[in-house]
């Protein structure tokens, strides 16, 4: 998708953060925007303090009612959806994961995961509708190595890359295209935003010590725009953030080659 002017994105998580960031850049695009996201009135405030063509709406992302609702208003005010970026969620406490209560992953998952699919659902067939579009789902750095007090998290993240790269070979031939974005580190309100969906405390105190080594430093979320923007064009599978995350990704594999070494020993 070259020509993004008076395209219709749908930015979920759009009030805050990376979500804030890329519908920010949506707009200097020429594009109609519409920030949906649990919080209406920052979502509204946000949309009115925009450049072009942008509405705020309250989106719950594991609510397929919601979903339905958004989709109707998209099709009423603009006509269909061009391009959806999937990218509210949520932290988990940074706990072990023996120590971790059932229903916290349970709704982690509804947020970071059933929401993805929901999402991909909801606004494909008016992609097909209209010829095509795009779709990016927020992943992390950390889908790609999960350490410890992380897992849940992690394991979300990871089935985010799954949903996208089965969704991109599936709705290739549709027209449209679909792209997993693997942030670094980003100045963002996500333990705020964590912290008021769970009712948890000093969330940020306990991520600090399950921070990876050597991961770059906090960008901030205007510069992710831009990134997307060029993946979209260019109809990418990956966006990563920080060059320097390559390494983690090389060493991630290791163990993985390793063990193919090992089977063709035993051959």
């Amino acid at each position: 998708m070259k020509d993004l002017v008076g395209r219709t994105a749908i930015v979920t998580g759009g009030a805050s953060g990376i979500g804030l960031g890329i519908a920010k850049t949506f707009g200097r695009e020429g594009m109609r925007v519409i920030i949906a996201d649990i919080d209406a009135d920052r979502a509204e405030h946000e949309a009115t303090a925009m450049d072009g063509d942008a509405i705020g709406a309250h989106l719950d992302v594991t609510d397929a009612a919601g979903w339905r609702a958004m989709v109707e208003m998209a099709s009423q005010r603009f006509g269909g959806v061009d391009v959806l970026c999937n990218n509210a969620g949520v932290l988990g406490p940074c706990k072990p994961l023996v120590d971790l209560d059932v229903d916290r992953i349970r709704r982690l998952y509804e947020i970071n995961v059933m929401s993805v699919i929901m999402g991909i659902q909801a606004v494909a067939p008016l992609m097909r509708a209209r010829g095509g579009g795009h779709i990016v789902n927020t992943a992390s750095m950390s889908s790609w190595d999960s350490i410890a007090t992380l897992g849940d998290y992690s394991s979300s993240k990871r089935a985010v890359i799954g949903i996208t790269e089965a969704a991109r070979d599936e709705l290739a031939g549709d027209g449209i295209g679909v792209t997993a974005l693997c942030p670094g580190p980003i100045t963002t309100n996500l333990f705020m935003t964590t912290e008021r969906e769970f009712g948890e405390l000093d969330l940020r105190s306990a991520a600090q010590s399950a921070k990876p080594r050597n991961q770059g430093s906090a960008l901030q979320p205007e510069a992710v725009g831009p990134m997307v923007v060029d993946a979209i064009r260019e109809n990418r599978l990956f966006v990563f953030t920080h060059a320097e995350n390559r390494i983690r990704i090389e060493r991630r594999m290791e163990p993985v080659w390793a063990a193919f070494e090992a089977l063709s020993r035993t051959e």
